[in-house]
């Protein structure tokens, strides 16, 4: 069954940051990960003042995070279709649609309620193991799970924001967002197994999808075309 999400939205000629933050507000996802990330906020002002550990937590966030990002955008967002047993299982189907028009808003964006399940797993999960290690090291494993999980929720508000941003016609202020844009590009436009992250080039320095020149690379002819890659 095809998927429908209304009509398409280009964002391609959006050039002002102040327009760009309507788009995303205007989304499901964007206006879930706002909420989400100051509902995190507040857990956090209320787990108590802030210390050495919450450091600690932050940098174990930002150093794990590319990789989930990298793991979920490899093996789920461009896992061909197939089947578990006998169900058909295709949960890269709203992200092929994106590779084909990589400039409408409807698919670069998750749902409000992938966003929703997506934040409180990162969430819960980055609190459940960074407070584990610091209680391990003796230090408050409540205020600091808590800056992890308002860490890893703020990197998927981050991920959305970003995502958007690319593919608009915004001309990032900082350096390093118009790398990773340029890399971006590169995924959807030259070669789509590489330059899979999208916040951090950590992952694909790491795990070897960052070439030292894109011209090394070769054309993919399903980067733009992604209903051309056979089912499992």
């Amino acid at each position: 069954m095809p998927l429908s999400r209304g009509a398409r939205h280009d964002v391609s000629g959006v050039a002002t940051h102040r327009a760009l933050v309507g788009v995303f507000l205007g989304e499901g996802s964007g206006r879930a990960v706002v909420v989400l990330t100051a509902a995190a906020a507040l857990v956090r002002t209320a787990a108590g003042p802030i210390g050495p550990f919450d450091v600690f937590a932050v940098v174990v966030v930002a150093l794990v995070f590319p990789f989930v990002e990298w793991c979920i955008h490899t093996y789920v967002l461009h896992k061909a279709p197939g089947r578990l047993g006998p169900i058909p299982f295709d949960p890269s189907r709203a992200h092929r649609h994106h590779h084909r028009d990589p400039g409408d808003a409807r698919w670069m964006m998750l749902r409000w309620f992938q966003a929703g399940f997506y934040g409180v797993v990162i969430g819960a999960g980055a609190f459940a193991v960074v407070g584990g290690l610091v209680s391990l090291l003796g230090g408050d494993a409540v205020g600091a799970g808590a800056t992890a999980a308002l860490a890893g929720i703020a990197g998927l508000a981050a991920y959305e924001w970003l995502h958007l941003l690319f593919h608009s016609g915004v001309t990032p202020r900082m350096r390093w967002v118009r790398t990773m844009r340029a890399r971006h590009r590169l995924h959807h436009w030259r070669n789509e197994w590489h330059w899979m992250g999208v916040t951090s080039s950590l992952g694909d320095r790491v795990l070897g999808t960052l070439p030292a020149d894109a011209a090394d690379v070769p054309r993919s002819d399903t980067a733009r075309a992604p209903e051309l890659v056979p089912t499992d």
